[in-house]
């Protein structure tokens, strides 16, 4: 499996955010030498936090993905306060 390169996920934001998340629609785009796409996410939200250190050294995405790997943390709009 050929490493990432780039990672560029969505903004932090709230409910009345410019950048809000669509189930369905992209929440980051991955890039790789020869293929860029789409992270798409499953739920309406927002985005809490973002990885640094995944943006700063892709191929975390191989290494730990279950672990420093991952791309953003996501809050559904249904479990908002």
């Amino acid at each position: 499996m050929e490493l990432p390169k780039s990672v560029k996920p969505r903004r932090i934001g709230d409910r009345e955010s410019a950048y809000p998340l669509e189930a369905g629609k992209a929440c980051a785009v991955l890039e790789s030498g020869k293929w860029v796409g789409a992270a798409r996410i499953i739920f309406d939200g927002v985005v809490e936090l973002v990885n640094d250190a995944m943006i700063n050294r892709p191929s975390l995405a191989n290494r730990d993905p279950y672990g420093e790997g991952y791309l953003l943390v996501a809050r559904p709009f249904d479990m908002a306060p």
